[in-house]
This record gives C-alpha cells, structure tokens and sequence, in this order.
C-alpha cells in the first residue's frame, strides 16, 4: 500500500468516526423524552466519570491485543451506543448508551496514535508522524463540523434518521479500518507475552520515566485542554459580542475549520523542541488575553488565531511524544497523556464556569488565555530545550 493511499483511508476512517449526525441534538432528543435539566446533568457526569475510568485501561488493551482489532472494536462499540438510544429511549437506556459511547471513544484514544507510529516506524517512514497524524485531526474536526452542520436540519423531519446515520457511520468507519487498512506487527519480541496488568503497569512507568515526559503530562493537563474546553463555550462568546445567531454559526465554523487548517499544516513546522512547542500554546493563550480587548470581529479573528496555532502545537506534541516512548506500551503511556488533559479539562470547565457567572464570557476566555500564558512560562523554564533524542530513529 502506498503512502499517499494509506493517507486518504486512514483520514476516511477517522472523518467518519466523528461524522455522528445526533452531535447537535442529542440533548433535545433526551429531553422530548422525557429527560429533565437535572437528568440531564447526571448524564453528562456519567459521560465523563466512564471516559475517566476507560481512558487508560482500554490504552493498555491496545497494548497487549492487535491495535487494528481495538480499532475496529471502538467502532463498533460507539455504534451500539446509539442503537441502545435509539431502542431504549430512557434515562437508564441513556445512561447505558453513554457508557457505551465512552468505552468506544476511549479505545481509540491512544489506540489511534500508537497504531499510525507503529505503521510509518514499519516503513522507515516515521517522519512523516506530523503530516498524517496533523492531517488525521483535521479530518476528524471536519467530520464533526459536517455532523453539527447537517444534524440540526436532518432532526427537523424526527430523530430516526439522524440517529440511524449515527449508527452507520462508525460501522463504516470500522469496516474501512477492518478491511483496506493493513495490519501492523506486534510491538515486542515474539517470546514476550506480558499479561494485561503488567502492560498497564509498564505504560503508568513510562509515562512518568523521563524530565520532558513528566512535563509532557502537564502540558497534555493544562496547555492542550484549554482550546477543548473553551470550544464548548464559543457560542455563547460569540452571542455575547452581539454576533446574530447566523453569524455565531459562521464565525463557529469558521474557528473550527482554523483549528483544522493548523493542525493540517503542523507537519511543516517538525522539528521544534518541546520548549519551542510549549512556547507556541503561550502563543496561542495571548490571543485569547487581548481577545477581551478588542471588537467582535476581532474577537472571532484572534480567536481563529489562537485555535489554530493550537491546534498545530497539539500535533507536534503528540508527534514529540511518540519519539520519547521507549517501551512497548505506547498506547497506555498515550492514553495516560489523554486522561490528564480530561482531569484537568474537569477542573477548567469549573474555573471558566465561574468567572463567566462573576463576569462574563470574554473574561472567562481571557482568563483561560492568561492561565496558558503563566503556565506555559513555568512549564517552559522547566522543559528541555533541545529535540526528543529518540528523533533520528525514526527519520
């Protein structure tokens, strides 16, 4: 299979993974069901509390079972979640639905990463990380952009086929994985056969084995989950600065697809050092800072600003991190990378919940900004300045 080939299915599997048409109104299909705001809320806890407590045990199952196969399994399992939607339409029925959706999108996490390195390692062609992986996210937020654009005009005829679309795409999106991608050799020597619980202890080890890995875990827990956090809330900013509801879609999108294009183009910026990285997130929190300063369409435009350089750093982070594992559970050392940004994530939607109640939300965004300029400046003093040394193994 030629690069250029394995490129085009692997963004395919990945657009249609998040190409969910039930994103934009799930929340008002549980609630014609019966579902309260309070109910509601105890989902949503639900949702996240699952995805914590997958997050690295399915990352060790990558590990030790055929990354492909976890692939496939992912897929499959984020699609019986909308089929228990869809036939139990209950609170329970949902709370079971949204367990379901976590496992499945915690197997991909780290499952992913490792599964693209250990392809481009096989083929002598691991520098070539950024572009795939950069071009991969891009893809992903574009499938879920489609999926928020469509969703809402497909539910005004009923949910049925919004839901039934949801269904059909991560089937899709697995059976691509299952049948035209190929199959990638195991990590370690055939004589090596360690258990679940040994995997999941070496990869807790390695994430926490070396200096720049440990600061790694605070840029994943503070710097990478700002824009993730801060993506839920653009709405309500963007009405705030008296954008019409028209133009709050078209400015929404329009960051969105800044934050695609960075991570699309991050590949031509490989080579930089983790401080350098760390050093383009305080890029990037600036511009939310002087956000606050300025009119609406210079909010929308500093904001597209700070999501795409963002988005970039985010890829050659993660490009960085692969080259810095050492041992075989990489995607449990990748996944335990995830769950600090999604602890940290917890703490920042409190932190930004808060001061756009004090305040408003251009302030909660400006602080967000502030606090990635202040923690990028201690996380940079302290993060080695030079490049991975595992770098030249995989040029």
């Amino acid at each position: 299979m030629t690069l250029r080939r394995f490129e085009a299915l692997w963004c395919a599997q990945i657009f249609l993974r998040d190409f969910v048409l039930i994103y934009p109104v799930y929340a008002i299909y549980m609630q014609a069901n019966g579902i309260t705001a309070a109910e509601l809320g105890v989902l949503f806890t639900l949702w996240a509390g699952a995805a914590l407590l997958f997050e690295v045990p399915s990352g060790a199952l990558a590990d030790r079972y055929p990354r492909k196969t976890v692939l496939v399994a992912s897929g499959l399992i984020a699609a019986l979640s909308f089929v228990v939607w869809t036939v139990f339409p209950t609170f329970l029925g949902f709370a079971a639905g949204f367990v379901v959706w976590a496992l499945g999108s915690s197997l991909v996490s780290g499952t992913s990463e490792a599964y693209l390195h250990d392809f481009l390692q096989a083929r002598g062609q691991g520098a070539a990380f950024e572009r795939l992986y950069g071009r991969g996210e891009a893809a992903e937020s574009i499938g879920a952009a489609s999926a928020l654009s469509l969703g809402g005009w497909l539910a005004e005829g009923g949910y049925g086929l919004p839901l039934a679309l949801s269904i059909a795409a991560p089937i899709l999106s697995a059976l691509l994985v299952a049948f035209a991608l190929p199959q990638v050799a195991a990590h370690g020597g055939e004589d090596e056969d360690p258990g679940y619980l040994d995997t999941l202890r070496a990869g807790l080890r390695e994430a926490v084995r070396t200096h720049a890995l440990r600061i790694m875990l605070a840029v994943f827990a503070i710097l990478v989950i700002i824009p993730h956090v801060l993506e839920e809330f653009l709405g309500v900013l963007l009405h705030e600065a008296s954008f019409s509801l028209t133009a709050v879609g078209v400015a929404y999108g329009g960051i969105w697809i800044a934050r695609s294009i960075g991570m699309a183009l991050a590949h031509r910026l490989a080579g930089w050092s983790l401080r350098a990285v760390i050093s383009g997130f305080a890029a990037g929190g600036l511009a939310l800072l002087i956000s606050l300063l300025v009119g609406p369409l210079g909010t929308a435009l500093l904001l597209g600003s700070a999501f795409f350089v963002c988005g970039a750093m985010e890829v050659l982070l993660q490009a960085d991190l692969q080259r810095r594992i050492a041992g075989d559970a990489r995607a449990t050392v990748t996944s335990v990378m995830s769950m600090a940004g999604e602890l940290g994530g917890l703490a920042l939607y409190i932190f930004v919940g808060v001061i756009a109640g004090a305040v408003s939300w251009a302030a909660a965004f400006a602080a967000s900004g502030l606090l990635a300029v202040l923690a990028a400046a201690a996380l940079g003093l302290l993060a080695p300045g030079r490049l991975s040394d595992a770098r030249p193994r995989l040029g």
